[in-house]
């Protein structure tokens, strides 16, 4: 039988996905497997990210928008643990915070968060491993930033006039110029704005006759022709 995975629209439940059908040949060529293969000795070297349960608070389980985080496994310390080191901190009140402003951003206005969402954000975050707390601000800005690019992106495809499509498409423009410009940011601050100058050193041979040669000499039988040009010596 097989296995398909489906992508739920927000009014969509599950339920209403169909059952898949089984193939008429699932036969795997010699390359796909092979592919398959590194597929998974890559995933089994990857650490699993940071991942949480969503549910309505109780205190207000009215609102949709009110939400709380639980850990979805029975170790709350290493959950504890999992959270601060994802954000590059040792301050709980910092990493929740952090989760408070990129929630709405990632979910429908309007709604509850989605916990695939949510999970799909951390491990963005996570992946960035981040080694403080400015290095994981800028990596939520940047999935803020990503997000709301694509979202423009989207906008624009649905957007009836062209004036409308302009807007979105120079919105997300910016956006993606913005995302470019935080990466680059990232990088200068984890090389503490190092910049590295790479020397080449070259021979000068002195042949008989008096003229040197300036460049890689080539020991050895065949052409010994230089890389650059004899020059005659003063």
């Amino acid at each position: 039988m097989a296995r398909k995975i489906h992508h739920l629209a927000p009014d969509q439940s599950p339920d209403d996905v169909p059952t898949a059908k089984p193939l008429g040949d699932s036969r795997i060529s010699p390359s796909v497997q092979e592919a398959i293969d590194e597929a998974k000795n890559a995933q089994a070297a990857m650490k699993s990210p940071f991942q949480v349960e969503v549910s309505p608070y109780q205190s207000d389980l009215n609102n949709p928008l009110s939400y709380s985080l639980s850990p979805p496994h029975s170790d709350f310390d290493g959950f504890v643990a999992h959270f601060t080191q994802t954000f590059g901190t040792a301050s709980m009140d910092f990493a929740s915070r952090q989760v408070q402003l990129f929630v709405p951003i990632v979910s429908v206005l309007g709604e509850a968060p989605d916990e695939s969402v949510v999970n799909a954000a951390l491990a963005f975050i996570g992946g960035q491993q981040a080694r403080d707390e400015l290095e994981a601000a800028m990596a939520v800005q940047m999935l803020c930033t990503h997000e709301t690019a694509l979202q423009m992106i989207k906008k624009a495809l649905r957007a009836p006039l062209i004036e409308q499509q302009e807007r979105y498409v120079n919105m997300a423009t910016k956006l993606q110029r913005t995302m470019a410009t935080q990466i680059e940011t990232m990088k200068r601050y984890r090389s503490n704005g190092e910049q590295t100058i790479r020397v080449q050193h070259q021979n000068v041979v002195v042949q008989d006759g008096g003229q040197a040669i300036v460049g890689d000499v080539i020991a050895g039988g065949g052409d010994k022709r230089p890389d650059k040009k004899s020059e005659p010596t003063s």
